[in-house]
This record gives structure tokens, sequence and C-alpha cells, in this order.
């Protein structure tokens, strides 16, 4: 495969050259002493210039197998140069002094007897029905899904008789005669 375009980078310092050397070296096995050289290893050539006065790298692959892409080739160039770039410290916001509120003198009033408020009473509760009990499915045999439930329909108390008014309260049986 061809050569892939060269690659440069401005602001790369010789602390910043030391650390891409030192990576390389570690990664790939390949010696950057030298600022100004080329390599290749397993099919790959690359060459590289870094000029320490102006700070500025090129790098270029001028040899690939043909199954990578430069593509691929020079995002890692990329990926080199940003790992082993100094951390620069960000400056940190000073925090900002917060206006402390200031508390208002509040006017003193006599406290007011508030009137009790009437307690709400308790219910008197109805006494629950007892339910008839479920019976449980025995083992081995087919579950149904909820049988339906027959209500009892509730008790209702005997209303008393009313008496006809034209017939005394408690009769007396006709007497007999002896």
């Amino acid at each position: 495969m061809g050569a892939c375009a060269r690659q440069v980078f401005e602001g790369v310092t010789a602390q910043h050259w030391q650390a891409i050397g030192a990576y390389v070296k570690a990664q790939i096995g390949v010696d950057m002493s030298n600022p100004s050289a080329s390599a290749e290893r397993e099919g790959f050539g690359v060459s590289w210039n870094w000029a320490q006065a102006s700070g500025e790298l090129t790098v270029q692959c001028y040899k690939s197998p043909w199954y990578v892409p430069c593509g691929i080739i020079n995002a890692k160039i990329h990926d080199v140069i940003d790992t082993c770039k100094p951390q620069q410290p960000q400056p940190q916001p000073q925090p900002q002094p917060q206006p402390q509120p200031q508390p208002q003198p509040q006017p003193t009033q006599p406290q007011q007897a508030q009137p009790a408020q009437p307690q709400p009473q308790p219910q008197p509760t109805q006494p629950q029905q007892a339910q008839p009990a479920q019976p449980q499915p025995q083992p081995n045999q087919p579950q149904t899904a909820n049988p339906p439930q027959t209500a009892n329909p509730p008790v209702q108390p005997k209303q008393p008789q009313t008496a006809d008014p034209t017939q005394p309260a408690n009769p007396t049986p006709p007497a007999t005669k002896p």
C-alpha cells in the first residue's frame, strides 16, 4: 500500500517528545531517541521529524500492509501523541464569597392562646361477618382459576307481625262446657 498522509503536530515540548519515545519503545519496541529517523517493524514503516526549536513534530507512515487503511494508522498516531501529552494543570476557578443574608429583627408580640380544636371521636366499628373459607387445592388435582363464589344473602331479622286491632292481644281459648 502507498504512503499515508503526513501528520503534523504543533507545540511538542521536550517533555512531550520524551514521553512519546518512552511510550513507543514500551508498546511497539521502536527506539525514537533520535529526533529525526525512520523505523520498520512487522510490515509498517514510519518516519518522524521533531524540530525542537519550533516544537513541530511530523510523522508519516510510508509503508503498511494492504489490509490496514491509512485512516486507522493515522488515528493510532494521533492517539499516541495525545496519550503522551503532558497534562497542563487547569486553573481552578476561585470560589466567590456569597453574601450572607442578615437576619432581620422580628418585633416581639405576646403570643395569644389558640382555641382548642375539638378532637375527632372514634367511630364505632361494625362487627365483621365471617367469610366462608376457600377450599385449598389438593395435590395432583387440576387447579381452576378462582371458582365463582356464591354469596349467601344476609340474614334479615324477622319483623314482628302486627296484631289485628280488632282481636285481643292474647286471645283466650273458648271455654268448654263440662
